[in-house]
């Protein structure tokens, strides 16, 4: 079984892709929704082994040793196993901030919002934590500690053409979880804010010719919540394309722009900065410093402009 709980074991970084308002949920929370493992998108999702897991010891009790499963003992196992694994919760994650695919699928089409979590800061949520295992055959149901059935290797393997999302998966069991005020269906698990390392923002929320107001204010929203004292440490990072091949690159921001109609520029600074706006002759348009957090709005005519830091760190902006 690939269940790491000790924190030497555990991966050091691990992300999870969410919408916008699922990251917006998730950080004004700080807790993680636990999935059924029966609804997930996949419809070979919890596939199993029907002969090989009708003829493991514990299911001996039901079914006398058979060469041919009738459909009817077939229909009496999806219903055992179907409300045995309803009692479990999923939570799901990846190696990987950079997956093209990863990103349309779970990250709102690349608008959305990569997080990255260090296990070994939260061992009360990660112990739990197994890494998928690809396969082209199911899995079949296991004989578990004294009357038990062990469900793990079921909820923890996906097809091989599943592989590159490279995933790893916190299992939980239902009655350990906390509920959603009201919701019974609803479970959750709270995660240590420490254990929150970065924040990354699709490429196509930093895609300076389609930034809508409705985009803007995500962002807004998303940097006020990192204003709270529990993310301090926390890193705000963005995807880019990579501009000759098919491939995206994360790196930390030291600032983020917005462009609206008509050429408006909004900065907002995420550190105590000096700032330089250039155009594509290297002539210095702006040059200002800026405290964290500071907005600023300006108008640019139509060209290509670079707006970059002492650092040297960079993005281009295009004005259409």
């Amino acid at each position: 079984m690939r269940r790491l709980s000790c924190s030497y074991c555990l991966p050091k970084e691990i992300y999870r892709y969410f919408t916008v308002d699922g990251a917006k949920w998730f950080l004004s929370n700080h807790s993680l929704k636990l999935t059924d493992p029966t609804m997930f998108n996949d419809p070979f999702e919890t596939a199993i082994d029907y002969q090989k897991s009708l003829y493991t010891i514990g299911f001996r009790k039901l079914w006398e040793y058979c060469e041919d499963p009738t459909p009817a003992d077939v229909l009496h196992l999806n219903n055992v196993l179907f409300k045995e694994l309803s009692s479990y919760g999923v939570v799901c994650f990846s190696e990987s901030a950079i997956d093209i695919l990863m990103w349309a699928y779970y990250g709102e089409s690349h608008k959305g919002v990569c997080i990255e979590f260090e296990p070994p800061k939260d061992i009360c949520f990660f112990k739990d934590l197994y890494k998928l295992k690809y396969k082209n055959g199911f899995e079949s149901i296991k004989k578990g500690d004294g009357e038990d059935w062990d469900y793990m290797d079921i909820i923890t393997a996906k097809a091989e053409c599943w592989a590159h999302e490279k995933e790893w998966r916190v299992v939980k069991n239902k009655k350990d979880c906390s509920f959603l005020n009201d919701d019974k269906d609803m479970f959750l698990w709270p995660i240590n804010p420490q254990a929150i390392k970065s924040v990354i923002f699709g490429c196509n929320m930093t895609d300076y010719r389609n930034v809508d107001d409705t985009q803007l204010q995500n962002y807004l929203d998303i940097i006020e919540l990192l204003k709270r004292p529990e993310y301090k440490d926390v890193t705000i990072k963005q995807v880019q394309k990579d501009p000759f091949e098919y491939k995206l690159h994360c790196g930390e921001v030291p600032f983020f722009t917005y462009e609206e109609q008509g050429g408006k520029i909004t900065i907002v600074s995420l550190k105590d900065q000096e700032i330089n706006i250039v155009d594509e002759y290297r002539n210095v348009i702006y040059k200002a410093t800026m405290c964290q957090w500071e907005k600023f709005e300006f108008r640019l005519s139509k060209g290509i402009y670079l707006l970059y830091n002492e650092e040297d760190t960079g993005i281009q902006l295009k004005i259409l």
